[in-house]
């Protein structure tokens, strides 16, 4: 196959179709969907140049979804193409894309959930790349050297709720890096409904796999981890942590705790 280039939808169709047989409205919108990477970044072309190709026009660059076969290194390939252009843009272009791309395949979800396993793959992809994105620009000083200077790290600067074309995310502001965490408020809720009710201390594996079943597919570990945290860090905590392991303070009013704390963020994020 040659790549970068331009895919005729009968051939991406055929490729879906490995997916997902039936049926051939669920293929075409996965497609459409898987575009949205593309799509959704703020960018007139994109630069192959690990493929030593010209630039390829958004409106006609298609991706191949596979989990095995030929084609999977493909799909991580020009994934990683994409992790390229996010870091070269402002962090909150990418961190935008991310939260639209979320959006859209929690819609999907919702509407077909057969599409779980391929979702799955698109979310642990991203969450991958999000990684990369993260370490390359901690790792690195504007000069290019290493930066050697102790600092905070990863610890959490602050919480707000940013409105999207898809939804209300929660973002999670860290100091000395440019990058939030985001998290949709799909996820969130799923969350904060497993916490609900729960007298005994969860481990973060028992609260990752509840809430894939709220959700009907698993979340990227770190949505989860950023609710918990956000939880922690109210005035009054809504969740409590010891030896890795949570519990609620209130755990027959922890969805209604859970909503207000979103609630009363969201309104002081547009003051």
């Amino acid at each position: 196959m040659r790549i970068p280039g331009h895919v005729p939808d009968r051939q991406l169709d055929l490729q879906l179709r490995r997916f997902l047989p039936q049926p051939l409205k669920l293929r075409r919108r996965l497609g459409n969907l898987v575009l949205l990477l593309f799509f959704a970044l703020p960018i007139p072309h994109i630069h192959h140049s690990t493929f030593k190709s010209s630039p390829v026009p958004i409106n006609y660059t298609y991706i191949i979804i596979v989990r095995q076969g030929k084609f999977a290194a493909v799909w991580r390939r020009t994934l990683s193409a994409l992790a390229f252009m996010l870091m070269s843009k402002s962090p909150s272009q990418p961190g935008e894309a991310l939260a639209r791309i979320h959006g859209a395949l929690a819609d999907l979800l919702r509407t077909a959930p057969q599409s779980a396993v391929v979702v799955a793959e698109i979310l642990d992809l991203l969450e991958e790349i999000d990684r990369d994105r993260q370490r390359v620009r901690l790792a690195r000083t504007p000069s290019g050297q290493r930066d050697l200077r102790p600092r905070r790290g990863d610890a959490v600067e602050g919480y707000e709720i940013q409105d999207t074309p898809r939804g209300q995310v929660l973002i999670e502001r860290r100091y000395h890096t440019p990058n939030d965490f985001r998290c949709p408020k799909d996820v969130y809720d799923a969350a904060a409904q497993v916490m609900e009710g729960q007298a005994e201390p969860m481990g973060f594996d028992q609260i990752l796999s509840a809430t894939a079943e709220q959700l009907g597919y698993t979340p990227a570990d770190y949505l989860c981890r950023i609710c918990l945290r956000f939880w922690l860090a109210q005035n009054q905590p809504l969740v409590l942590r010891a030896r890795a392991k949570y519990q609620p303070t209130s755990p027959r009013r922890f969805v209604q705790q859970a909503q207000q704390a979103w609630k009363k963020l969201a309104e002081q994020s547009r003051k």
